[in-house]
């Protein structure tokens, strides 16, 4: 009984010593060159039906968290029939830039695709995107990147985000949620390539 009762207490104690977290301050929001950002539902090259989209709404959610006076939106691929796939054409048509401009008010697009995802235990993604202002058409930022929750620099990455989003949605679980679930790894991406952007733009 006695041994039953130290154990419990032991388990206690660490429990309770696993959920203390110092937070950390959180990322202020900065203003970027754009005032509005529009992103189109991205391109998914994987086996699985779901991380395009989630990623990209979680960028854009991300995206919006992080910027002053930016207005992030989300357009759906079948709004640009005359899209085609830019990374396969080498090109982005002028009509679409236009009609971005016009339709969706949008100073910059952000176009990109889910090229490998691996949603198991310890997840990764590889993620390529491109900015494009819609005015001159120039290119501020590109990224092609991969994480892997196997990795220690990720996991690193992973604390620290954890950290600093301490009693906010996606950390009331504890950091191992971040290597369980690919949505909640998803959204950590997201956060990463926000950042990111953010700072470029």
């Amino acid at each position: 009984m006695r041994i039953e009762r130290s154990a419990i207490a032991l388990l206690l104690l660490f429990m309770a010593g696993c959920q203390y977290v110092k937070p950390q301050q959180p990322a202020q929001p900065v203003a970027i060159g754009f005032r509005r950002v529009a992103i189109v539902e991205f391109f998914n090259r994987t086996a699985y039906e779901e991380p395009a989209r989630q990623f990209a709404a979680a960028l854009r959610e991300k995206l919006a968290e992080r910027t002053l006076s930016t207005d992030v939106v989300l357009i759906p691929r079948s709004a640009l029939p005359s899209m085609g796939d830019p990374f396969v054409a080498g090109r982005l048509p002028l009509e679409v830039l236009v009609q971005v401009r016009n339709k969706y008010l949008a100073d910059a697009v952000i176009i990109g695709s889910v090229d490998q995802h691996n949603p198991y235990w310890k997840p990764s993604v590889h993620i390529t995107l491109k900015v494009i202002d819609t005015a001159t058409a120039r290119l501020p930022f590109e990224l092609s990147e991969g994480w892997d929750a196997g990795e220690a620099r990720v996991r690193d990455e992973i604390e620290d985000y954890y950290r600093r989003n301490y009693g906010e949605d996606d950390c009331r679980f504890g950091p191992e949620l971040f290597v369980l679930s690919p949505r909640y790894f998803l959204r950590f991406v997201a956060d990463r390539t926000a950042e990111r952007l953010t700072a470029a733009l």
